[in-house]
C-alpha cells in the first residue's frame, strides 16, 4: 500500500458488559466504542459505564456514565509498563454543560492503575482537587483531543495515591481507568470518552507505518482497494501521512451522515479532492461515485430505496470526462470542455467541482482519454 504525502441527551445503545478478569497483556491500548465493553472490567458487578450515541457527531458511538462515582468506575485491560520508556496516550474528551451541571468541572476525569483499581494515579481531570495531577479537560460542549507522555515510573505529586518509582505497578502492567467524580458539579451523562489510545511512541497497532500516537486512524482499512458496503471499487486504498486511508475517509462520511444524501455527497467531495489532487482518475472517481450510491448508508428501508435510484444514476456517470456521452473521451469531448471555459458554476464541463472551467479540468479529461470502462 503506497503512503501519500499531502500538503441533547445522547440516547443509550443496548451493548453487552463483561466484567470477568482480563489478564491479557499487551503494549497498547485502543478503543473507539463501536462495538461493546468487552476491553473494559468495571469495578462493581453493575458498571455505571454505558455506550451511547455520540451527542455531537451523528453516526458515532461514545463512552458516557449513567451514574457519578469516586476510585474509578470503568479500566481498560492490562499494557505493559516498562522503566525508562515513556506511553504516549491520546483521547478525545467532551463535556456538556447544558445538562444541570456547572461549567467548568463536569467531572469528567482518566488516571491509571495497577489493578480495579489497586494503586493509581489520577492524570487528568476538570478539577485539580481530590489527587488530580492536571486539571486539563474542557468542559465547553464541543469535543477536545488530547495527547499526554506518560511516565508511569516517575514521582507522583505529593499527596498522590501512588507512586511507582519506589515499587512498580504489579506484573509491570497498567490500566487505563475512567470516571464522572462525584465531587465535581456535574451530573451522569454530562461527559464523555471517546478513541482512546494507550501504547509506546513507536507502537503501530493497525500496521500501516503510522504511530499510533502521530495515527489520526489507529484502527485503520487497510484493504488493497476501496470496499464500500461490499461493493468493491476496484479503486487502491492509498494511505495518507496522517494514518488514514481512502476507505477510512470514506468511513468517516459513513459515521457522520444523517441520511443517504449526505453520504453520498461526502464522498463526492471527497472524490473530487482525490481527482484534483490526481490521486485518482475520473473513471476511478465514478467507481468509487458508483459504490456509494447504491451502498445502504445509513442502513433502512428508505436508504435502500435511495440507494437502488443512486446506483441507476451512478451507472451513467462512471466516465464523467465523456460529456458527450459516445462512451469514449475524445476530441468531441475536448471541444466541449473549452466551450464552457471560465466561471461555470454546475457545468458537466467542470471536472474538479471547484465552479470553473480552467486547465486541470482539461488536464483530467486528457487523463481520461479513451474507451470508457
Amino acid at each position: 500500500m503506497k503512503q501519500l504525502t499531502l500538503g441533547l441527551i445522547a440516547c443509550c445503545v443496548s451493548v453487552p458488559f463483561f466484567a470477568a478478569p482480563a489478564r491479557a497483556q499487551s503494549s497498547s491500548f485502543f478503543d473507539d466504542f463501536e462495538g461493546d465493553l468487552s476491553k473494559w472490567i468495571a469495578k462493581s458487578s453493575s458498571s455505571r459505564a454505558t455506550i451511547v450515541e455520540d451527542p455531537l457527531r451523528p453516526g458515532n458511538h461514545v463512552l458516557t456514565f449513567l451514574q457519578v462515582t469516586a476510585g474509578g468506575d470503568l479500566f481498560g485491560t492490562e499494557v505493559i509498563a516498562i522503566q525508562g520508556e515513556t506511553l504516549i496516550l491520546s483521547f478525545e474528551y467532551l463535556g456538556l454543560p447544558n445538562l444541570g451541571g456547572i461549567p467548568g468541572d463536569l467531572g469528567g476525569t482518566l488516571g491509571i492503575a495497577e489493578s480495579t483499581p489497586g494503586r493509581h494515579r489520577w492524570l487528568a481531570g476538570t478539577t485539580s482537587c481530590c489527587h488530580v495531577e492536571e486539571d486539563l479537560l474542557i468542559d465547553d460542549g464541543q469535543w477536545h483531543t488530547y495527547v499526554m507522555e506518560i511516565d508511569v515510573f516517575a514521582s507522583g505529586l505529593p499527596g498522590q495515591f501512588t507512586d511507582f518509582s519506589e515499587v512498580p505497578p504489579r506484573d509491570d502492567t497498567i490500566r487505563i481507568m475512567l470516571q464522572d467524580f462525584n465531587e465535581s458539579l456535574g451530573v451522569a451523562g454530562d461527559v464523555f470518552f471517546d478513541n482512546i489510545v494507550l501504547g509506546d511512541r513507536d507502537q503501530d497497532g493497525d500496521g500501516d507505518g503510522v504511530d499510533d500516537a502521530d495515527d489520526a486512524c489507529p484502527d485503520s482499512d487497510l484493504s488493497a482497494s476501496i470496499v464500500i458496503d461490499g461493493c468493491d471499487t476496484g479503486v487502491e486504498n492509498l494511505l495518507f501521512e496522517d494514518g488514514c486511508t481512502m476507505a477510512d475517509r470514506i468511513a468517516q462520511c459513513a459515521d457522520g451522515a444523517s441520511n443517504h444524501g449526505e453520504f453520498v455527497s461526502c464522498v463526492a467531495h471527497l472524490t473530487n479532492e482525490w481527482r484534483s489532487a490526481r490521486l485518482i482518475k475520473g473513471r476511478e472517481k465514478g467507481s468509487i461515485q458508483r459504490c456509494a450510491a447504491q451502498a445502504s448508508i445509513p442502513a433502512s428501508e428508505e436508504t435502500v430505496a435511495l440507494s437502488q435510484e443512486g446506483a441507476l444514476y451512478a451507472s451513467a456517470n462512471l466516465c464523467p470526462s465523456d460529456l458527450d456521452g459516445d462512451g469514449s473521451v475524445a476530441i468531441s469531448d475536448m471541444v466541449t470542455l473549452l466551450e464552457a471555459w471560465g466561471t461555470n458554476p454546475g457545468s458537466p464541463s467542470d471536472l474538479d467541482g471547484d465552479g470553473i472551467v480552467a486547465m486541470p479540468d482539461l488536464l483530467l479529461l486528457v487523463a481520461d482519454w479513451g474507451a470508457c470502462p
